[in-house]
């Protein structure tokens, strides 16, 4: 942390995380395996968007993808001692969702870091599924793609909800897939088309989720 601090080079502190999530998921009795690699260009940052199954979802992805990746985390995670300050050092952006102007300066210094060259991580549905089925997906992530014109990568996270429930703390042993696809680029596409935009990734991230995980299908409104 001194070292970024002084340097203000945030790459020791994701070595650093990225080894500590290696060595706690083996000793869980997690593994992880990654498809797609192939979709991600050299030297080309992206906003990832991801679907979110557990608490395990960051450390999957951060071991699977290999790019230094900024988050998107809710401003009550600043609490916590010492992480906060990881964070912060990381160039993590907290989000304020109870106020719309301190939400919105967020995404613009998210913005404003995709445009210097970093990649973003964000969960589309905004919180992890409670019941393993995907949820419906927030705006923010497809907005700061369009306003900064970075392209979306894809990804599905596979498995880590029954590795990790969300109604115990105990870690079973399993396998986390991580499939990247390919990237949705975002040039030329208005803000009346953010809601066509958001479909089609979901439908991409769903498409390599079991039948379980799958979101449940809409309920026809029937007029009166």
């Amino acid at each position: 942390m001194v070292y970024t601090a002084l340097a203000r080079d945030p790459r020791p502190l994701y070595s650093i995380g990225r080894q500590m999530f290696w060595i706690g998921m083996r000793l869980s009795g997690v593994r992880w395996q990654v498809k797609g690699l192939n979709h991600l260009a050299p030297g080309r940052n992206y906003v990832i968007v991801s679907n979110h199954q557990s608490y395990l979802d960051p450390a999957a992805l951060m071991n699977a993808i290999p790019r230094d990746m900024r988050f998107m985390v809710k401003k009550e995670l600043w609490k916590l001692p010492m992480i906060n300050l990881g964070m912060y050092l990381a160039e993590f952006v907290f989000v304020n969702r109870e106020s719309g102007r301190k939400a919105r300066q967020a995404m613009d210094l998210a913005v404003r870091r995709l445009r210097e060259g970093a990649s973003f991580l964000v969960f589309a549905e905004g919180s992890r599924t409670r019941t393993g089925r995907l949820q419906p997906f927030k705006k923010g992530p497809f907005l700061m793609a369009m306003e900064s014109g970075i392209p979306i990568l894809p990804v599905t996270v596979s498995g880590s909800y029954d590795v990790w429930p969300p109604s115990t703390w105990k870690i079973h042993p399993g396998i986390i897939d991580v499939i990247l696809h390919p990237p949705v680029d975002v040039i030329g596409v208005g803000k009346r088309e953010v809601t066509g935009l958001m479909s089609t990734v979901q439908q991409v991230i769903a498409s390599s989720l079991p039948e379980k995980n799958q979101p449940l299908p809409e309920v026809e409104k029937i007029p009166d």
